[in-house]
């Protein structure tokens, strides 16, 4: 059954004429009439009557419309399956990601994804939270994997939570405490990347009405852990960024606790099914590391 010419005579029989059909698909009344009789003749027997006052169903045409309705339905997802598998069997996704996140999660992750779509090309592109969002914003990512903002606008999908810190130089006084309460570093010279404007940091203190004291601030996490074990000041991290990178300081959780939570941003109407199932593979990953 030629799928297609089963769709001209369903334009057909929903137009009410051949004529109506014709202008909405730009062919000629000739050419609809040729479609609906080579569906006629493959069955054998009349779907329609004509009429000078348009077409109608024949009692047969009432009985097999709705099953040639239901086939083109099949048609279609059978259609989006295949274009799916052929995407995933070369297809290209470009994911932006915090640094921290490529070099401690996305190894392992890829590992496992790859072995179930070895055909799939993948581009990691890290940034700070500002830049990432620019790139989807941009469509140069096909979705970021970085952590949760209250003001953006793309979809939003939750993956983990992480435990924010305190990273201190040694002989600092708050070096002394098990724990560190937010508003303790009102006055306290900090190191922020992401050009002073770590969003994570900003929001933390802000929920605890801490004015911050930025003394210095890098573009480089690797430069801000250095001058950190260095003495300069203390940074305010998440426990995955933080892993690797202390030397000579010490790390401190915040009490109250703190957490960020990591996760996809996303543009769903223009993200690719190959986007989409790596999406659904994250999903169902992290999912699974948390039981």
């Amino acid at each position: 059954m030629d799928l297609d010419k089963c769709k001209i005579l369903l334009i057909a029989v929903d137009s009410g004429s051949l004529s109506a059909a014709a202008s909405r698909l730009g062919y000629t009344t000739a050419g609809v009439s040729y479609n609906v009789d080579a569906v006629e003749n493959e069955l054998g027997f009349p779907i329609i009557r004509r009429g000078h006052a348009g077409i109608t169903l024949t009692q047969n045409g009432k009985k097999v419309v709705p099953i040639l309705r239901e086939l083109i339905q099949v048609g279609n997802r059978l259609e989006r399956q295949a274009q799916e598998i052929r995407l995933l069997q070369n297809g290209e996704v470009t994911i932006g990601t915090f640094s921290s996140i490529a070099i401690h999660l996305m190894p392992a992750i890829l590992s496992s994804f790859q072995k179930e779509y070895p055909g799939v090309g993948i581009e990691i592109r890290e940034g700070v939270q500002q830049e990432l969002e620019a790139m989807l914003a941009k469509n140069e990512v096909d979705f970021c994997l970085c952590s949760y903002q209250k003001k953006n606008k793309f979809r939003w999908i939750p993956l983990r939570k992480d435990p924010m810190m305190c990273v201190i130089p040694q002989g600092h006084p708050l070096a002394d405490q098990e724990a560190v309460a937010p508003s303790a570093l009102s006055g306290v010279p900090l190191i922020v990347p992401a050009y002073g404007k770590d969003p994570d940091v900003i929001e933390l203190l802000a929920r605890f009405d801490v004015t911050p004291n930025i003394k210095y601030t890098t573009v480089e996490t690797d430069t801000a852990f250095a001058m950190v074990n260095h003495g300069f000041g203390v940074l305010i991290t998440n426990a995955l960024t933080m892993q690797d990178r202390v030397k000579d300081a010490v790390v401190r959780p915040f009490e109250p606790a703190q957490y960020i939570t990591e996760g996809i941003y996303i543009q769903s109407a223009d993200a690719s099914p190959v986007a989409l199932r790596m999406v659904r593979f994250l999903q169902d990953y992290f999912s699974r590391e948390e039981k």
